[in-house]
């Protein structure tokens, strides 16, 4: 199986998710670069406004095709219950029919239902293989990573 983890991180903890994900699964990694600058606090509120108005970000070009891949993760920081501008690019871009999708999402506290209803539907042609929420302020690192590794593990390589 080959799989692709995509994701948008703002202050870095969701690559830090991204990357345990990979790291497990000895899959490829994909950053979602968004060309509006939203670092500081203004970057901050303008995310904010952003994903309340289910807005879409320019990105950077992709490195890879999410065709080739059998299995994506897709992970997104919670903004006001909404996934990030540039995760919500990604997935209207994207033809996802027919593939099988993983989402994971990184938050303060609460939020991860409504986000991942929200990512659900804008791709309503792929099949929903998993979801994972980390609640970065509830959990330590060692504790996340240990979460990370038993969500994985149905589609780890019988290498």
């Amino acid at each position: 199986m080959k799989a692709l983890v995509v994701y948008y991180s703002r202050t870095g903890n969701t690559k830090q998710v991204a990357e345990m994900i990979a790291g497990e699964l000895k899959a490829d990694l994909e950053e979602l670069v968004d060309k509006k600058d939203r670092r500081g606090l203004l970057g901050y509120l303008r995310s904010g406004r952003d994903a309340v108005r289910d807005k879409t970000t320019e990105l950077k070009p992709l490195q890879r095709q999410s065709s080739d891949y059998d299995l994506i993760f897709v992970g997104t920081p919670v903004w006001a219950s909404r996934p990030a501008p540039a995760v919500r690019a990604f997935l209207e871009s994207q033809d996802l029919s027919g593939k099988r999708v993983a989402l994971f999402c990184t938050m303060a506290s609460r939020g991860e239902e409504a986000t991942f209803s929200t990512m659900r539907m804008l791709f309503p042609q792929a099949e929903v293989a998993g979801q994972l929420a980390v609640a970065m302020r509830k959990e330590n690192r060692s504790q996340i990573e240990e979460r990370v590794a038993q969500w994985v593990t149905p589609w780890k390589s019988k290498d």
